[in-house]
């Protein structure tokens, strides 16, 4: 593709929360892409968050470098037809007005956690993406092993080879495999025990 695409969401907020929830941004931003005649089928997909969202968004696909950077919110770059097209995430000045619930300690009740293994498991999936699933894992699982840390953990970045919303399996798991000095983790996304994405999160420290 040679032409830059635009397409702004109306996401809501979810549960409690004052801000734009990753995995929502993500996984609408990819279900437009796939659904797309001009995109459609893409891999190697790497989506990054710089800061919350409390607007909606604007994605800018294959546009030019910015010359203000100041409603930037992350980026989601991928491949496709061997090219690789990197995308901007934009915070607009239009309100979100609506919300969902979200249940989230249910979620967590339901997960198995192996602290030695620094793993969680999650068999009974529910309406939810995979996607939101995993991060909601990740964010349970280290607010147990990082007890010792100060502060609270975010979802900031994901890299998948291909997005299926809903994979075929039995179950999701999530094994924590790498962290930076307890400011920074890396986490892989399993499904049946096979590696399907890899998940990172931040500590942002209290103010």
């Amino acid at each position: 593709m040679n032409s830059e695409i635009s397409k702004v969401f109306n996401l809501p907020f979810k549960g409690e929360r004052h801000y734009v929830h990753g995995p929502d941004i993500a996984g609408a931003l990819l279900e437009w892409i796939m659904a797309s005649p001009q995109l459609g089928d893409i891999g190697e997909i790497d989506f990054s968050f710089h800061r919350m969202a409390t607007h909606q968004l604007r994605v800018v696909v294959n546009g030019e470098p910015l010359s203000d950077d100041s409603a930037l919110i992350g980026y989601f770059n991928f491949t496709l037809n061997s090219k690789r097209i990197k995308s901007q995430l934009l915070e607009t000045d239009i309100a979100v007005t609506d919300r969902i619930p979200y249940d989230e300690l249910d979620l967590v009740n339901r997960m198995k956690f192996d602290l030695s293994a620094r793993r969680v498991d999650l068999k009974d999936r529910g309406p939810y993406s995979d996607l939101e699933l995993w991060v909601a894992m990740t964010k349970a699982l280290h607010q147990q092993i990082f007890q010792h840390v100060q502060g609270k953990w975010f979802f900031v970045r994901c890299k998948m080879p291909r997005y299926v919303r809903n994979h075929a399996g039995s179950g999701l798991g999530l094994v924590l495999r790498a962290s930076f000095n307890d400011k920074m983790t890396r986490s892989e996304a399993l499904v049946d025990g096979q590696k399907a994405a890899d998940i990172y999160f931040s500590v942002v420290p209290p103010t």
